[in-house]
């Protein structure tokens, strides 16, 4: 069982170092001056780009819900085990 610790600890590890990584700020300042010049877009780029915002958005969302629920859940483990007496 140790070892399944380990290695889930280790996959932890990993997944919150690549959500640290999103949320750097690499590029987004950058964005943010390139989508003020004229002549930015033409109405199509503005659809794919606004869809393409929105899908990120509606990810970020999932994944904060996923997080909190994955939490959540094992919170919920420990006081079953704690109840049982494990």
């Amino acid at each position: 069982m140790d070892n399944h610790a380990n290695q889930l600890e280790k996959k932890l590890h990993t997944l919150k170092s690549s959500w640290d990584n999103l949320s750097k700020d690499d590029g987004f300042s950058e964005l943010f001056r390139i989508i003020h010049f004229p002549g930015y877009t033409t109405p199509a780029e503005w659809i794919f780009i606004q869809s393409l915002v929105d899908s990120m958005q509606e990810m970020t969302n999932s994944l904060i819900a996923t997080k909190a629920n994955f939490i959540k859940g094992n919170h919920a483990v420990i006081q079953v085990n704690e109840k049982v007496g494990h």
